[in-house]
């Protein structure tokens, strides 16, 4: 009897705790299914759209399926004409800028450096706002994000090793955030993503992780939002969307609580919970809120980086991949459609191409 009630118990007590581990495994992998549902629906919500713009581009680009020939026509016609150094006119609010410009055109395999004639990367690194001391912090930060998307020669490392200096100086050096008059939240989220794209230049790794630290135990919230008591870092979905790129661009897992503790949510959770992927959100919530997921589902599958980062990340190719499941299922089909092979022959075959 004692046995039996023995046995009894180790197989309770061995169950909970299967049950408990399983359970945290469930909620994981329901998170990765919501994110990646959220992903097909943000980049189904943006090739429906009339004129796609650089960042749309990248949106497609990196998507399982790729980017079509006709989209890439449609993004590539919007960056030539909109954005202001190309198309030599004034560029407007709704015009690309420069680094977007040079994401975009990274994204659909063209040459930001090589572009109409023209060299949108000269165009960053000879901005002639950084020849100034009191050089707006997000100035650099784009600057250094474009110049980040690859290798566009000896001028371009140099411009962009001296944006990292200055991009480090900025930090504060008490807490490890960075400050605007616009708050912490954003300017930090964006200052680590353009420093993640950056891992090699010294000083970058400890000032991230120095950041990290602060945001964790300081800005993030148990509804897995971002934001401080102060009025400037209230918590709002664009700061969430930022930080969340920013953090999962430097390697943080956001799939999960930041601090290990049960009761806060997710950063991509609160992300979901914002609703910010769907036909109803806001164009501009919903752009950033997809590529945001897509950073996400890159790092958390083993990516370094930034998502957009081509350069920086060879080993992910979502548009060779597209083409590549294109090809095979061309073959797979003129496999099954061929009258003179037997049913065995063409398994085969098929499970070759598989």
């Amino acid at each position: 009897m004692k046995k039996k009630q023995l046995v009894y118990w180790i197989s309770l007590v061995v169950g909970m705790f299967l049950l408990f581990v399983g359970g945290g495994n469930f909620v994981k992998a329901d998170t990765a299914a919501d994110v990646d549902s959220a992903i097909t629906t943000g980049v189904k919500l943006t090739s429906q759209k009339t004129s796609l713009d650089a960042w749309d581009a990248a949106i497609l680009a990196t998507s399982d399926n790729g980017i079509t020939d006709a989209e890439t026509q449609n993004a590539y016609n919007t960056i030539i004409t909109t954005n202001g150094f190309i198309s030599g006119k004034d560029q407007d609010l709704a015009g690309v800028s420069n680094v977007a410009g040079m994401i975009g055109l990274r994204a659909l395999g063209k040459d930001p450096a090589n572009v109409e004639k023209k060299d949108l990367a000269a165009q960053v690194i000879n901005d002639p706002a950084l020849k100034s001391d009191k050089v707006d912090l997000y100035t650099i930060i784009n600057d250094l994000e474009g110049l980040s998307t690859g290798n566009y020669g000896k001028a371009s490392e140099t411009a962009r090793a001296t944006l990292t200096k200055r991009l480090l100086a900025a930090q504060d050096s008490k807490t490890g955030v960075w400050k605007t008059s616009w708050g912490d939240v954003d300017p930090t989220g964006r200052a680590i993503l353009a420093l993640s794209m950056n891992m090699g230049q010294p000083g970058v790794p400890a000032a991230i992780q120095k950041a990290v630290t602060e945001v964790e135990n300081h800005y993030y919230l148990k509804d897995g939002g971002f934001g401080t008591s102060d009025a400037a870092n209230k918590e709002d979905q664009y700061n969430n969307i930022t930080m969340t790129n920013g953090l999962a661009a430097a390697g943080v897992d956001v799939y999960t609580s930041l601090n290990g503790q049960s009761g806060y949510t997710a950063p991509v959770q609160r992300l979901l919970d914002q609703k910010d992927v769907s036909s109803d959100s806001n164009s501009m919530l919903l752009q950033q809120a997809t590529y945001t997921l897509e950073q996400a589902k890159f790092t958390k599958d083993g990516g370094q980086g930034w998502i957009f980062s081509f350069a920086q990340n060879p080993t992910f190719r979502a548009r060779e991949l597209a083409k590549l499941n294109t090809a095979a299922a061309a073959q797979r089909q003129a496999i099954n459609n061929d009258s003179k092979a037997s049913t065995t022959d063409k398994t085969t075959a098929i499970n070759s191409i598989n």
